[in-house]
């Protein structure tokens, strides 16, 4: 199975710098977002999301905060078309030292145990932060930095990565087109 990983915030959806999304009714799509997910499900991949979100930790908001932005992004995907096979989050915090939270590979993990067909050379990983090309490096996932969110401030040191990203671009549409131009 080919897949698309995704981050969320700053990839996905927009997310103020220095704060998260709480709720439902804060959750904004980026406008090219369902449109992005169709485009990668008609070319035959799978979209799991894979997302720190260490609000929940931090007490921020809590674990039905996040179970209803997660239905409510896939209710929006499935109202226009698109589909998101499935969402893994780390709740915790760096502090916390777990092992799901990226760059280390445990939602990978997680992923791979419950859908074993996932042929890592075949997927990519899409994020806007240097954790995120991070974990697709140990993941031997093929990345791509979108500018979105912190993407900008993550673009110099990502590219010192060994791989570095193979595209960086300005949002998640342009992403899509580079998969299908790399796929």
């Amino acid at each position: 199975m080919k897949v698309v990983f995704l981050d969320r915030d700053g990839t996905l959806n927009d997310c103020p710098l220095d704060d998260y999304v709480k709720s439902a009714a804060g959750l904004r799509l980026y406008p090219y977002a369902v449109d992005s997910v169709r485009r990668m499900n008609e070319a035959g991949f799978e979209v799991i999301v894979i997302s720190n979100q260490a609000g929940v930790a931090k007490g921020i908001y809590t674990l039905k905060n996040l179970d209803e932005i997660t239905r409510r992004i896939s209710l929006q995907m499935e109202r226009a078309g698109a589909s998101i096979l499935d969402f893994f989050y780390c709740p915790h915090r760096d502090e916390d030292e777990c092992l799901c939270r990226k760059p280390l590979p445990g939602l990978l993990k997680m992923a791979v145990r419950k859908y074993p067909s996932i042929d890592f050379q075949s997927s990519f990983l899409v994020g806007d932060s240097l954790k995120d090309m991070q974990l697709a490096a140990v993941g031997g996932l093929r990345s791509i930095l979108v500018l979105t969110g912190h993407g900008e401030n993550a673009r110099l040191e990502a590219a010192q990565l060994v791989p570095p990203p193979l595209a960086v671009v300005a949002n998640l549409a342009e992403a899509v087109s580079a998969i299908l131009k790399f796929a």
